[in-house]
């Protein structure tokens, strides 16, 4: 758990020992009642602490599978491209002498590392085998097949849809954290006023003070 989510969850933890103590104990609920908190009104603070604990579940959920997608896109790009750069030194020795086709195919010159870039110039080197079978002749010396140039061109077009869902993810998850931070900045105004005006109705009885988790200088 991060540190930042480790917070949360202590915050959260402090706001139900204040709302369900204030609930449950009636010399509490009785006291706090005489300064304008009846039972009501602490009911309407433990619906927005339900809804803050809703929205920080979910937003931990929406987090998770947004890691979860972009995980899975590097872990496939990482596997399509120890194969991809084998397949690119095998092809520059089949076509040792035509340079020009090399660098048709994408095969020659400098390799591209921004994700865009690098999945067109990939998809371009594989297209070539799959449309020229005069190419994938060339590299069939080598074990190579048209089943295989096929196989890693479908697998780096699958990579924009990958992209796509990832980024998805992340409006959810950045969506879900601005709703989760909304509903906490509500939860903890309420709680800080109701909070100074605990600690006056029990400035003598520290033990209720203590009971709503309000810690009292000894």
């Amino acid at each position: 758990m991060s540190n930042k989510s480790q917070k949360l969850s202590d915050v959260l933890q402090r706001q139900r020992i204040l709302i369900n103590n204030s609930l449950s104990d009636p010399t509490i609920a009785d006291r706090m009642a005489q300064y304008g908190y009846p039972a009501e009104v602490i009911q309407q603070a433990k619906a927005i602490l339900n809804d803050a604990e809703d929205l920080y579940s979910q937003q931990k959920k929406e987090y998770g599978e947004y890691h979860e997608a972009t995980s899975a896109f590097y872990n496939a790009r990482d596997e399509f491209h120890e194969i991809y750069n084998r397949d690119l030194k095998f092809a520059r020795i089949a076509l040792i002498n035509k340079a020009a086709t090399l660098a048709k195919i994408g095969a020659s010159g400098e390799r591209f590392y921004s994700i865009s870039k690098y999945i067109e110039q990939a998809k371009t080197f594989y297209k070539s085998f799959v449309d020229d079978a005069e190419l994938v002749t060339a590299m069939s010396k080598f074990g190579y097949t048209l089943e295989h140039f096929q196989n890693q061109y479908n697998n780096v077009s699958g990579f924009n849809e990958m992209l796509e869902t990832s980024t998805k993810e992340q409006g959810d998850a950045q969506q879900a954290t601005k709703a989760r931070d909304a509903k906490m900045d509500e939860l903890l105004s309420w709680s800080s006023i109701y909070r100074k005006v605990a600690f006056l109705a029990f400035e003598d009885d520290a033990q209720y003070l203590e009971k709503l988790g309000i810690l009292v200088r000894s």
